[in-house]
């Protein structure tokens, strides 16, 4: 195993998929995300990052109980910092909105820009969003990645 410290910033959309047992058709979203948090949880030189524009999107698209859940799971998961946003984080998410013509939420390039600052591959299900951060860091969906994790165990 090796002893570097590795991030995974895992965007809101993977959140939700997980908290809102999210699925279509055969695919079971919520488990694939399940699948690489606990992946995450069982390598120690693994930390998932969760920050202020995580929290403050799953409180616009999670019911209260669920939003409750989410900050317990958070809260009991020492796998799972929190990170808070820095000016220079803002300052490269309107950088990258502009460059991309606004094809990206301001939200969306934040989380990018937090992904870029801590060095960290960024774990999303939003296709647009993977390819424009590609052009920045590591970006990909949880199944994607996991593999990483699990090599890493």
């Amino acid at each position: 195993m090796q002893n570097d410290l590795r991030f995974y910033y895992l965007d809101t959309s993977v959140w939700i998929n997980l908290f809102k047992k999210e699925e279509s058709g055969k695919i079971k979203f919520w488990l694939l995300a399940e699948a690489f948090v606990n992946a995450a949880a069982n390598v120690s030189n693994v930390k998932v990052i969760i920050s202020p524009i995580v929290m403050k999107e799953l409180t616009y698209n999670l019911d209260q109980k669920l939003f409750a859940l989410s900050k317990k799971a958070f809260n009991g998961n020492k796998s799972i910092i929190f990170v808070r946003t820095k000016e220079v984080d803002y300052e490269f998410a309107r950088k990258l909105e502009y460059a991309e013509n606004y094809a990206l939420s301001f939200f969306d390039c934040l989380h990018i820009a937090i992904s870029k600052r801590m060095g960290a591959a960024l774990v999303s299900r939003d296709y647009l969003q993977i390819q424009i951060a590609g052009k920045h860091l590591i970006a990909g969906k949880p199944e994607d990645l996991i593999h990483e994790l699990v090599e890493r165990q």
